[in-house]
């Protein structure tokens, strides 16, 4: 699996391979990108530090919060899904997709991509 970057996927990419029998999963981190929620928390967090009007810092700061509390149950879901699949499967993970093609083919691997 190379550079998945929603988490969603990711897991059920895993429960479908524990599904289908596959054992050894190689995985690629994806590339550190900032995530649109990430993004507007520090603008609402800044918003709420650095308005003059009390509504607005309220609000900024109410929203910032809910931000927050949405990620955290949205993790929550992710790990719920791919709940078990991760004990059945042998995964190992690369740095950069150039080390895992180097893993691969010192193992004797053949290496299918789309």
């Amino acid at each position: 699996l190379e550079c998945l970057q929603d988490g969603h996927n990711y897991c059920a990419v895993l429960r479908t391979m524990e599904a289908l029998g596959v054992q050894h999963v190689w995985v690629v981190a994806p590339p550190s990108m900032e995530s649109k929620n990430a993004i507007e928390r520090r603008r609402l967090a800044e918003l709420a530090e650095t308005s003059k009007r009390g509504r607005v810092k309220q609000w900024a700061a109410k929203r910032r919060d809910a931000a927050w509390t949405a990620d955290a149950e949205q993790d929550d879901q992710h790990m719920a899904f791919a709940k078990g699949a991760q004990r059945w499967l042998s995964l190992r993970s690369f740095e950069s997709t150039d080390a895992c093609l180097e893993a691969l083919r010192e193992e004797g691997r053949e290496v299918w991509v789309t």
